[in-house]
This record gives C-alpha cells, sequence and structure tokens, in this order.
C-alpha cells in the first residue's frame, strides 16, 4: 500500500534518512519516494508500507529510532520488530531536541530509566558486530554513563558496550578503548563501535579515535539501552537523550560511518 504523506524537515535535514524513519516510526518498515522544495524544507513523500517494502541498511539488526512515545511501555525497533521494553517510572520521556535540530529523542533521568531488548539467537552468535547511537550527554561529571550495553556472564564484564566515561567517549568488552576527549553536557555526538572478531573500533561524529585487537565474547544476556547491567543490578543509568540506536551483524566500514554520522544513511 502506498500512502502520500507531506513531511516537514528542517532543511539541514531533508537530504537525510533521518527525518523520514523518524517521523514514521508507527510505519514498521518502509519504502519512498521523495520530491519537494528545499528551501522551504517541505518534502512530498509517497510511503509504500507493505511487508515487503524495506530501506533497511545491509546486516542491520536492530533499529531503535526512539522517536515513539515510550509511555506506553516500549519503544519500536524497524528493523525486525523486536519491541525493547520498560516499566512505568523507569520508562524514558519523549522530547522534541533531537540530532540535527529536528525530530524527537528520548531523554533519560540517569536514575532508573531503560530500555530491555528481548533475547535473539542473532545477537548472541555473530562473529561481528557494530553498535551506533546518537548521544546527547547531560551530566558528563558521572562515571559511567551507558547508551546501549550487552552484559557478559553474572558479573561486571561486557560482551561489549557504547558509553561516556566522565563525559569520554568509551567502547568496552575485552580490553576498553577510549578516544576523542571529553564531550561538552548537552552537545550531540555521533558514536559507534565495531569489532571484527579481531579487532575493536570506536569512532566518534565518523571519525576513528581508537583501536586495538580484543576478543568478543558472547552469551544469552540481555541488551539494554541506557543503562548496563553488573552482577544483575542496574547501573551506569544515562542522563541525556539518545536517538536513532543500531545494531548491527558486520563491522561497518569507515566510510559507511561518515555517511551515517553526516545523516545520510
Amino acid at each position: 500500500m502506498s500512502v502520500p504523506l507531506r513531511v516537514s524537515c528542517i532543511v539541514a535535514v531533508v537530504r537525510s534518512s533521518i527525518c523520514i524513519p523518524l517521523a514514521l516510526s508507527a510505519c514498521g518498515r518502509i519504502g519512498f519516494g521523495l520530491s519537494g522544495d528545499a528551501d522551504s524544507g517541505t518534502v512530498d513523500a509517497t510511503v509504500d508500507t507493505s511487508p515487503d517494502a524495506t530501506v533497511l541498511p545491509a546486516g542491520i539488526l536492530a533499529l531503535y529510532p526512539l522517536s515513539d512515545d515510550p509511555s506506553e511501555g516500549g519503544t519500536r525497533d524497524l528493523a525486525n520488530d523486536r519491541t525493547a521494553t520498560c516499566i512505568g517510572e523507569a520508562c524514558p520521556t519523549l522530547e522534541s531536541d533531537g540530532p540535527f535540530g529536528a525530530g524527537p529523542c528520548h531523554l533519560f533521568d540517569g536514575v532508573d530509566d531503560h530500555f530491555d531488548i528481548p533475547s535473539a539467537a542473532v545477537f548472541d552468535s555473530s562473529t561481528a558486530v557494530t553498535v551506533t547511537s546518537w548521544a546527547r550527554i547531560d551530566d558528563v561529571s558521572r562515571g559511567y554513563s551507558a547508551i546501549i550495553a550487552k552484559p557478559v556472564g553474572t558479573a561486571t564484564g561486557n560482551s561489549w558496550e557504547l558509553e561516556f566515561l566522565s563525559g569520554v567517549p568509551t567502547f568496552t568488552g575485552g580490553i576498553t578503548i577510549h578516544g576523542g576527549g571529553a564531550v561538552a553536557n548537552g552537545e550531540w555526538h555521533h558514536l559507534a563501535g565495531t569489532h571484527d572478531g579481531t579487532t575493536k573500533i570506536l569512532y566518534v561524529d565518523g571519525v576513528e579515535v581508537a583501536r586495538i585487537d580484543s576478543p568478543l565474547v558472547l552469551d544469552d544476556n540481555t541488551i539494554v539501552i541506557g543503562a548496563d547491567y553488573n552482577s544483575g543490578f542496574l547501573g551506569a543509568e544515562f542522563i541525556g537523550c539518545l536517538s536513532d540506536v543500531r545494531i548491527y551483524d558486520r563491522a561497518l566500514s569507515a566510510p559507511e560511518l561518515a555517511q551515517i554520522a553526516a545523516g545520510n544513511e
């Protein structure tokens, strides 16, 4: 089924795929055609919502725009319909000031707000992984602030975790790497961590800032957005806004991540 829509975006992101998934997150998998006036920032979109219509990137396992209302107890995965869940007061709130100054994001309170992603074999057996997110941290003085984490075992380890450590972008799991220097409160940045099974790399705003050889160890622990589980207890709660959280089953290349950070994919 094709549905004609008129979508208004800030001109800076008219060229970006960010605008459409954020505006149409309720549609599920989508295909669309665009035409319109770039000067006015108005786009005419014909959206194909048929089941086989998809514009998903290759190898993506989960895509959470974080543009829907989390008060209903979860947030939609546009890649494979794995709704990430939250409970009551532990649900983030919807805020309008997302990356590029357009589209909503989810505001995490740094106390207990978080989403749990349902367990799936694809998360536990992949020989490579990329995790990405737009993040705006609102208190860089906090020690650990987890964006998205996959714990491993029953103690404090992780298969992988994308986070800030006192405001410094960090990719943990095995050997921890940091880079890019401390960010400022209230700034949007795009963080990405890749692991090809041998080497892990951290990117900030589409630029590689650190790499190291480190093992990738996986089990069936739950993935969490906006916090981490340590010895079964919630911790490293994020304070600030998150948007466009993605998980891939491959290590994305530097050019691919530069395109995502520029809002082009």
